[in-house]
């Protein structure tokens, strides 16, 4: 496989993202659907998982794959976050404070089959911890991409 590592170069996470989802086959249904409704099954081609659970808290627009965003808020760049980024993606934020509430979110499915975890910033998302043996057996099967912003020499 080709480096990108160039490609990606003074980009934001948000764009490596988006570019990484482009280059996994990621890629957003052409048909829009209203985001605040629920998912009908009968209504798509795929079989779609776990995110259109009645029980769940979120509706998800089932067109969309879903990202998980870790920590604050994008800081940068927000033109192309409000606009290409979130048109093509759902992306829902992490509400858990620790990662015991963390933990407990990944096992009752808060969050979905999500496609892909975004944390834009270096310096937020750590109340989780580290990614290990604990964590990584909790994503759901649907992960794909881990985009974090990182300071370029960790």
């Amino acid at each position: 496989m080709r480096d990108h590592a160039g490609l990606l170069a003074g980009t934001t996470a948000a764009q490596a993202l988006d570019h990484a989802a482009g280059m996994r086959g990621l890629a957003v249904r052409q048909k829009q659907h209203p985001t605040s409704r629920k998912c009908d099954p009968q209504e798509h081609a795929i079989s779609l998982p776990r995110f259109c659970s009645q029980d769940s808290p979120f509706h998800f627009d089932a067109a969309k794959p879903i990202v998980l965003h870790l920590g604050e808020d994008i800081k940068y760049n927000h033109d192309y976050h409000e606009s290409i980024f979130t048109e093509r993606f759902t992306v829902v934020a992490n509400e858990e404070p620790d990662r015991a509430s963390f933990i407990a979110a990944f096992n009752s499915i808060k969050y979905g089959d999500f496609s892909a975890i975004f944390r834009p910033h270096f310096q937020s998302g750590g109340e989780i911890g580290q990614w290990d043996d604990e964590l990584i057996p909790l994503l759901p099967p649907s992960i794909r991409i881990l985009a974090s912003a990182g300071a370029g020499f960790n």
